[in-house]
């Protein structure tokens, strides 16, 4: 039960980064919309908010990947002491 709370708890880590930057990029273009309405914030906003995304991914990959062999590390040696006690 600790490892699947562990993947969980994984997952939930990177989609809250991702939700908290783009939040807060929304919030911005909120406020650029109140003070300049002239701009179709809509146009402008969505491929902002996928370039965003991307530099997240891109800049955030070597985290991930290190949190990840960590967590992939942990669940072998629990599958191999597992396959060592019913091998008994």
């Amino acid at each position: 039960m600790g490892k699947s709370g562990d993947i969980f708890k994984l997952g939930f880590q990177i989609a809250f980064a991702f939700s908290l930057v783009l939040i807060v990029f929304n919030v911005v273009l909120a406020l650029i919309n109140r003070l300049i309405p002239q701009i179709n914030i809509f146009f402008v906003g969505l491929p902002a908010q996928i370039l965003i995304g991307l530099m997240i991914l891109l800049f955030g990959t070597n985290v991930l990947v290190k949190l990840r062999i960590s967590l992939v590390d942990s669940i072998v040696s629990s599958i191999i002491e597992l396959l060592k006690i019913l091998s008994r």
